[in-house]
């Protein structure tokens, strides 16, 4: 269960990947990397694995189900597929069950760990998962492949030493592996250090100049910290490179969100909904959501509403953060409460699950619950839930870092209701140090608005 604030996160969490070498079948793995039964199934998985590498999910896909009708039995084609739908049970239980069904023997080594692998976690065996990655990586342990599953659990973790450290580990094994420079960036942003993440990330430019994964994360870097103009030159790059690089077209939906240029931000929002590689956003309901919650910031309520129907709703796992606050804002309270009910859901029998701790539901639950309290005139209560909340999220990748940008206002807004003026001051100086920007055009006002205060 995930809203669409982590619907970005979910795709940047499908593993690494990059080019290896292509053989044909064997069983051997110092000969074979991966199985295949025909020269050409295997081009076909090489191009798949690419693609991947640069993260142009639907034409890795396109490979993969192709190097699938040359090589009915390919197994590496059925993990890359499995893993690229990880998110959408529909689709990946068909390659799921192929490789229950798949014979072991008939895969080299490292394809039968990426099955035990893949089938633990899928079966919600995550740590049986990882003993199985450590077992081969203490008979293999420069292979890269399981280097980076270990790389991602601790990165899932939000273990940053170790990830930091892993990643650094694997780009001494391989260069050509990166997407773990990317990592980097993105571990250093979540610690704060901005001008690390901003080397690693034109480092990342350098590398690889002819990708456009690279230039979109400068630019989603420099939006959090408000350097609007480069963001819109990283992103017109990283479009340029790759007209269909989706996840720049969600990041230039961001920039302009953040700038309160709300109708560009629509339009921007319906080019992208037209491109066909985009679709997956729309299982998850992003584009009905994010038009919803910009009516509302229009001001247009009904429409607001009349796009987060029933179909969208159930399209973001029956909740979603921003229909809650539009609930709480209108005074529609029995609404509220049972998406904030449905939200509490999706945190059942998640402590010990790193990957829902990474994809910050339990802060998501306690800003809604802030929000709840502000509408009902609870101020003291939430500033306290949106400050746990700030406690519990960095500003790692835009998605993470509009939610603390937008939760550090509401709890701003909530200090300067209650009179306390100190604390409300040193957080203006905190936010203003990240982004010198926000709070100069705030796009969110209804919070403001009921506490009848002054935002600087």
């Amino acid at each position: 269960m995930k809203t669409a604030l982590v619907v970005l996160a979910l795709l940047l969490t499908v593993f690494a990947l990059v080019v290896g070498g292509a053989y044909l079948w064997s069983t051997a793995p110092d000969e074979a990397p991966w199985t295949a039964r025909s020269p050409e199934a295997l081009g076909e998985l090489e191009a798949g694995i690419e693609d991947l590498s640069r993260r142009y999910f639907r034409d890795a896909i396109l490979h993969f189900e192709r190097a699938l009708e040359l090589d009915s039995e390919m197994p590496a084609a059925r993990f890359f597929l499995a893993q690229i739908y990880s998110e959408l049970p529909n689709q990946r239980e068909d390659y799921l069950e192929a490789l229950r069904d798949t014979d072991p023997q008939r895969m080299n080594e490292r394809e039968r760990m990426l099955r035990e692998y893949l089938l633990a976690v899928a079966d919600g065996r995550r740590a049986e998962g990882g003993e199985v990655v450590a077992a081969y990586l203490a008979n293999q342990p420069d292979d890269p492949w399981a280097l980076d599953l270990q790389c991602s659990s601790a990165w899932l973790a939000r273990d940053w030493n170790e990830a930091e450290a892993c990643y650094r580990r694997l780009l001494k094994l391989d260069p050509n592996w990166v997407d773990a420079q990317g990592r980097l960036g993105y571990i250093a942003m979540a610690r704060g250090r901005f001008d690390e993440a901003e080397e690693l990330f034109r480092t990342y430019a350098y590398i690889a100049p002819d990708q456009a994964a690279p230039h979109a994360a400068v630019g989603q870097l420099v939006t959090v910290l408000g350097r609007y103009e480069e963001a819109q030159q990283a992103i017109d790059r990283a479009l340029e490179i790759k007209g269909d690089f989706c996840e720049a077209h969600h990041y230039q939906v961001s920039l302009l969100v953040l700038q309160n240029q709300l109708e560009q931000a629509m339009a921007a929002l319906g080019e992208m909904e037209q491109i066909p590689a985009c679709s997956i956003y729309e299982q998850f309901g992003v584009f009905c959501g994010t038009r919803s919650w910009l009516h509302y910031l229009m001001g247009d309520v009904a429409a607001a509403e009349a796009e987060m129907d029933a179909t969208c709703l159930d399209a973001r796992g029956g909740w979603d953060a921003s229909y809650h606050r539009v609930s709480a804002m209108t005074g529609d309270t029995q609404r509220a409460a049972e998406l904030l009910a449905k939200a509490r859901q999706g945190l059942e029998g998640k402590d010990d699950d790193p990957e829902a701790r990474t994809y910050f539901l339990e802060a998501i639950v306690l800003h809604m619950e802030g929000v709840q309290k502000a509408a009902d005139g609870d101020w003291a209560t939430a500033c306290e839930l949106f400050r746990a909340a700030d406690q519990d999220v960095q500003y790692w990748m835009i998605s993470r870092a509009g939610f603390k940008l937008r939760n550090r206002q509401d709890l701003l807004t909530c200090l300067k209701q209650q009179g306390r003026v100190e604390e409300a001051e040193a957080l203006v100086q905190e936010i203003t140090a990240i982004n010198p920007e926000y709070l100069g055009s705030p796009t969110v006002t209804d919070l403001i608005e009921l506490a009848g205060v002054e935002i600087p």
